[in-house]
């Protein structure tokens, strides 16, 4: 944290330098009247000011800004996280969601209490209808989301409904959570690269499951492009499905290619 009052101290500084030579430059082509003013020194200065402003409060308030830390790459995977589900279902939906929603909160209570006891057993394989059930929490979660809630929390929740959705084998339906999450994680920089990969690896499961080869491909290749960006190891477990999956389509799509030349030359003859 001491390090971080430093940095900002130094940023303050070169903000105060900036905003000096902008304001001479400025006062200088007003001045003399050799150009007109310069609407981007200007915009520049009311920059510097609004950030000089902003680090003024978080050094007078103490606001602790953290940096958003990366998924670890154990904890990646291409399967639903039942510990990631539970904690956002017992934590942070009652954190972000309205205080008028009791009854969502208590369906969150209680479902929550169901995937728990799943684990304990080791059943979760059996659990569809509960997740049945999560997926109406998450949805009504979503439908209730205000605009100033976190980008993260607001992923969180389609990324999660999608994951829920593709393992109730609702791949139709688990399609539009994936993109709203991809274009979320595409959109802000608070969410990690790795997170946006496995998101882009997801919708393209999806499409390959729903029959669209193509599509399905090209997301598929995205999303090896985002795991070797973000450092994932060609090994690893997400990286090597991505992979089988893109071979796995390539196979059906010609059976499928196949069967209707087939199917063709028979109408022929």
């Amino acid at each position: 944290m001491e390090t971080l009052w430093k940095l900002q101290g130094q940023g303050t500084n070169v903000l105060r330098k900036s905003r000096s030579h902008l304001f001479r430059l400025t006062s200088n082509n007003t001045t003399h009247n050799l150009i007109k003013p310069n609407p981007t020194f200007s915009n520049c200065l009311l920059i510097s000011n609004t950030l000089l402003t902003t680090m003024a409060i978080h050094r007078t308030l103490k606001i602790n800004v953290s940096p958003i830390k990366r998924q670890s790459l154990n904890s990646l995977s291409v399967n639903l996280s039942v510990h990631r589900l539970c904690k956002f279902l017992g934590e942070t939906l009652h954190l972000y969601s309205n205080d008028s929603d009791s009854e969502l909160r208590a369906a969150a209570v209680e479902v929550w209490k169901h995937l728990t006891e799943k684990m304990e057993r080791c059943e979760i394989n059996k659990c569809q209808n509960v997740l049945a059930q999560v997926n109406v929490v998450l949805n009504s979660f979503i439908a209730s989301v205000r605009t100033e809630l976190p980008a993260t929390v607001i992923f969180e929740a389609y990324f999660l409904r999608g994951l829920v959705l593709e393992t109730l084998h609702r791949s139709k339906a688990a399609v539009q959570p994936f993109m709203k999450a991809l274009w979320i994680a595409s959109s802000t920089a608070d969410i990690p690269n790795e997170l946006l990969a496995i998101t882009t690896h997801h919708l393209g499961k999806c499409y390959g499951a729903n029959g669209n080869y193509e599509d399905a491909t090209k997301l598929l290749e995205r999303s090896l492009c985002a795991y070797e960006q973000s450092h994932v190891p060609k090994h690893h477990s997400c990286v090597a499905d991505a992979e089988s999956t893109i071979r796995r389509l390539n196979e059906e799509r010609k059976t499928v290619v196949c069967h209707g030349n087939c199917t063709l030359s028979s109408i022929a003859e």
